[in-house]
């Protein structure tokens, strides 16, 4: 029988060519996300409307008791919607008024990122602020599925330090507003694969 001789070359660039080959795969599939507004749309909202919610509630603290009255003004800016990760930048403007003084004002700047696959669907709601805050105030309130631990960065003015967080709020002025943000921050994650239920 005739044996047939295989040029080293000819093997060892097969298998540079194969092994890549056979390494590769399909991403996998993210789960239906059901019927809703497509990524585009609902990027295109939260970056326009969305935020313009998010900008302008005012919070008053004064603790009974007390003589200093705590007014806190709170904007969302530049947020954005890329990569399934939202980003934005905190501005909190806080006045505080003791009698006989002059005002103090003070200003931070924080930002924030969060990964869309992370939120727990299922939690996002809307909550009135407390009692001691202005009662036409609302929080959206958006955590991260407990089972993955603190997984958004912010990094504040204050000590430029990144640091991580569970969740995230966003104060807005009325709760309809509150819904229409909490319903746009859902439907985001699921279409980066969050799952739908708390888990």
């Amino acid at each position: 029988m005739k044996s047939i001789s295989i040029n080293p070359f000819v093997a060892a660039l097969f298998v540079t060519i194969a092994l890549p080959l056979a390494a590769r795969q399909d991403p996998p599939k993210l789960p239906d996300p059901g019927p809703g507004p497509t990524m585009a749309e609902t990027k295109a909202w939260l970056e326009s409307d969305g935020v313009a919610f998010m900008s302008g509630a005012t919070e008053l603290i004064q603790f009974p008791g007390s003589s200093i009255l705590t007014v806190m003004t709170k904007e969302e800016q530049n947020l954005k919607l890329e990569n399934c990760s939202l980003t934005w930048v905190g501005h909190i403007t806080t006045k505080r008024t003791v009698s006989g003084k002059p005002d103090e004002i003070d200003n931070s700047v924080t930002t924030y990122e969060m990964p869309m696959k992370v939120v727990d669907v299922a939690a996002v709601q809307v909550v009135p602020r407390g009692p001691a805050n202005d009662p036409s105030g609302f929080n959206v309130n958006v955590p991260i599925r407990a089972a993955l631990g603190p997984t958004i960065t912010y990094k504040s003015s204050r000590d430029n330090e990144p640091k991580k967080q569970a969740g995230a709020g966003f104060e807005v002025r009325t709760e309809a507003d509150g819904g229409r943000i909490a319903a746009a921050i859902k439907r985001a994650a699921i279409l980066c694969g969050a799952p739908k239920g708390s888990f």
